[in-house]
């Protein structure tokens, strides 16, 4: 059992270490163990700054020293948790090193909240890709360049061009048979996936990219940022930060459920409120979305700055300073790195399902150009799978929104249902204008009439892949049925709009 050896102050901290312990790390499905010595080390902010900190806030660390006599430090409530302690902790110690005023303080608060809705907004990616069916489009959703696997073409092709493009199914071969080399007796779906990915990344490494383009490629792997996002100008994008700041001010005195469901509960109204700011010339809510998915690109940067400071005082402050290579290691995981977009790579955590086996790796070899080649393809594999899968969808759920009645939603109660309405009518109006254009391209619908301005259309979404469409015309005295492959009215509906009488 671990004992306190150890407890003193510094600028920034009051640590406490305990004394190292035999134990024994089995990574979960792997047949192999090692054996490694295990301390605990916990960090307190100092009298300086714990006024800028919670009552009792500490951040801890395991501290294990594995067989090549390197120690690693693990957050012992896990990366995600550690990435919010440390932002406030960091924060704090930037404050004080800098001597920031409170607009500079209010400014990296904001950032905050900005990075809180953006990860949690529609734009986030979020797909896990963790059993063979993720990697599947069903019928509904292909067409329009998506074709039935989610798996990039260049996935089993070498840096030279050379082999063929994998199935599924041989992606899964190949990363069962490399997780079980890894140690991995019975790999899970999601490990095979995992591993395959990184097989066929390791073939085909990115070349080198700097700072700019390893920051897009990180980016886009963590949104679906779209091009709308890139086209906003900087002057929009001040104008939307200072209705946000007047409106977080407006909102300064509500209780955190109040606030919280104002500023990112699943009802919210944040965008239509910024768009119909008072005193502000009224703007399109998509350009706020855009904007706001903008700071949230440029809030991950902040969010690192802060992470950094208070890596770099763990680094600095330890009784036992850092050897060449735990430095390396510890600086490869906690501070910004220009490889990966001048974030750290603990940042990237929320794509450890997919990235974990290759930033294993890094963290032991944090310079090899190859395997940050790997983590980049990797991660272009995987912005180019979920943003396919969210094309898919879309496709599918246009036509499920459009072929629902907003018979009962004629009364919204709020701004954003009002919003919603809107959108599930012009999707409606859309859907109809299309089947229209199909009918009188396949000469269906009314004989009698020329362009079918009189029609009357129901419509219902039948099985995964076919609507059925009734055709009603008064005039003369007409009715017929017909069903439409899914993928043909999607199409239609991409085709353009013609407009309704």
């Amino acid at each position: 059992m671990s004992q306190l050896v150890e407890r003193r102050e510094t600028t920034y901290g009051i640590w406490e270490e305990t004394s190292p312990v035999a134990a024994t790390l089995s990574p979960q499905g792997r047949g192999d163990a090692v054996a490694v010595e295990q301390s605990r080390l916990t960090w307190r902010p100092s009298p300086a700054i714990a006024a800028d900190v919670p009552v009792d806030f500490c951040i801890e660390f395991d501290v294990c020293g594995g067989p090549d006599g390197v120690r690693r430090f693990v957050p012992v409530d896990g990366y995600g948790p550690f990435t919010q302690k440390a932002w406030l902790a960091g924060l704090a110690i930037y404050r004080h090193a800098r001597t920031l005023s409170n607009e500079q303080v209010f400014s990296y608060r904001m950032m905050k909240l900005i990075f809180d809705r953006v990860r949690s907004g529609r734009e986030h990616l979020d797909r896990k890709f963790a059993s063979s069916r993720d990697l599947f489009v069903r019928p509904t959703g292909r067409g329009g360049g998506i074709m039935a696997s989610l798996l990039p073409d260049y996935v089993g092709l070498t840096s030279d061009g050379a082999g063929h493009s994998w199935s599924i199914r041989e992606l899964t071969r190949h990363g069962r048979d490399a997780a079980v080399e890894a140690g991995y007796e019975n790999p899970t779906n999601d490990r095979a996936i995992a591993y395959g990915l990184m097989q066929a990344a390791e073939m085909n490494p990115s070349p080198p990219l700097d700072r700019t383009a390893a920051q897009m490629r990180v980016l886009t792997a963590l949104f679906d940022a779209g091009e709308d996002s890139t086209a906003v100008e900087d002057a929009v994008i001040d104008d939307v930060v200072e209705r946000l700041c007047m409106a977080v001010e407006e909102h300064g005195d509500d209780v955190w459920e109040r606030f919280e469901g104002w500023y990112a509960g699943r009802n919210n109204n944040l965008v239509q409120s910024l768009a119909r700011k008072s005193g502000f010339p009224r703007l399109s809510r998509a350009v706020v979305k855009a904007a706001l998915l903008r700071l949230g690109l440029r809030s991950y940067e902040y969010f690192g700055v802060c992470l950094s400071y208070f890596a770099r005082v763990v680094r600095d402050d330890l009784s036992e300073p850092l050897t060449a290579d735990e430095r390396r290691t510890f600086v490869g995981m906690y501070l910004p790195q220009d490889c990966y977009g001048g974030l750290p790579l603990v940042l990237l955590r929320e794509r450890w399902t997919l990235i974990g086996p290759v930033a294993a790796r890094l963290w032991e070899s944090p310079t090899d150009e190859r395997l940050i080649g790997a983590l980049h393809r990797l991660l272009q594999i995987y912005s180019d799978m979920a943003s396919t899968r969210r094309a898919a969808d879309r496709r599918f759920a246009a036509l499920r929104t459009a072929l629902q009645p907003t018979r009962d939603m004629e009364r919204p109660e709020s701004s954003a249902q009002e919003t919603e309405v809107e959108e599930r009518q012009e999707e409606h109006r859309r859907l109809r204008a299309a089947v229209r254009r199909l009918l009188l391209a396949r000469r269906e619908g009314c004989p009698d009439c020329a362009n079918g301005a009189a029609w009357e259309l129901e419509m219902e979404l039948v099985g995964d892949g076919e609507a059925v469409v009734d055709v009603t015309c008064r005039e003369h005295t007409f009715d017929g049925e017909y069903r439409y492959e899914f993928a043909e009215i999607l199409t239609a509906i991409e085709g353009g709009d013609a407009p309704e009488s």
